[in-house]
């Protein structure tokens, strides 16, 4: 054990001096590629931040203007909102409509909106009623228990 710190940085020489070159290329290598791949990972995620602030404002907009129509909606009356138009969007936001179009598409891939014919809801894009899906799609309060779903043979 070294009882000064000169009796350290001799230990640390001698242990430099026995190991061979290559190695200390090759483990300052890896260590170059660690903090390369750290650096981009930094990267990437400093890239989806500005991606997911880039599309918040238009979400931001389309979630704010139908908060205020139910807010000036009285209460009992029922809301039938009509599907956004892609240039009030871009207008509403200042952008142009391609920026627009394609914030709506990653939004679209996300789940956040859907496209309808007149324009942009919010929401998943509801799914259509088929056999398939008709079980999960229907609320049924004997769920299990019914006539034809009981597994009592």
């Amino acid at each position: 054990m070294p009882h000064s710190l000169r009796d350290l940085y001799q230990l640390a020489v001698d242990i430099y001096s026995q190991i061979h070159p290559i190695w200390l290329w090759i483990a300052s290598a890896f260590a170059g590629v660690t903090a390369a791949i750290a650096k981009y990972k930094k990267l990437v995620g400093l890239y989806d931040w500005c991606v997911e602030k880039h599309d918040g404002k238009v979400l931001h907009a389309l979630s704010e203007s139908c908060r205020s129509a139910l807010v000036q909606t009285p209460p009992g009356q029922s809301r039938f909102f009509l599907p956004f138009a892609l240039s009030e969007i871009a207008s509403e936001v200042k952008r142009s409509e391609k920026s627009v179009r394609r914030t709506l598409r990653r939004l679209e891939d996300r789940g956040a909106v859907h496209e309808v014919k007149g324009g942009w809801y919010l929401g998943r894009r509801p799914e259509p009623m088929t056999f398939s899906n008709l079980g999960r799609l229907t609320a049924s309060a004997y769920a299990g228990r019914g006539r034809w779903n009981c597994n009592r043979w």
